[in-house]
C-alpha cells in the first residue's frame, strides 16, 4: 500500500474516521478530543466541529455527522 495523504494536526490517538457520501470530507475524532472535518483533494484541516471526548462518528445520507460521546451524548452536527 502505498500513503494517500497526511493529515497531522490531531494531537492524539486517532479513534475513529467517517468519508461523507461524496467522498470529498472526512471526519475524524482522537484521544485529543475533538472532532476534526478534513478536506480530502487538499489535504487541509476545513474546520473543528466539536470539542470532547466521542467514540466513534459517522456520516448519514444527508452528511449530518453523528456523534458518539463519551458523556452518553448522540450528537447530530448538520452543515449550515
Amino acid at each position: 500500500m502505498k500513503q494517500r495523504a497526511n493529515m497531522p494536526n490531531h494531537r492524539g490517538i486517532v479513534r475513529a474516521i467517517a468519508w461523507n457520501t461524496d467522498g470529498s470530507r472526512i471526519a475524524s475524532t482522537a484521544s485529543d478530543d475533538t472532532v476534526r472535518i478534513w478536506h480530502v483533494e487538499h489535504e487541509s484541516e476545513i474546520l473543528t466541529a466539536w470539542r470532547g471526548t466521542c467514540a466513534d462518528i459517522a456520516f448519514d445520507a444527508s452528511d449530518a455527522l453523528w456523534l458518539a460521546c463519551a458523556d452518553g451524548q448522540l450528537r447530530v452536527l448538520r452543515a449550515r
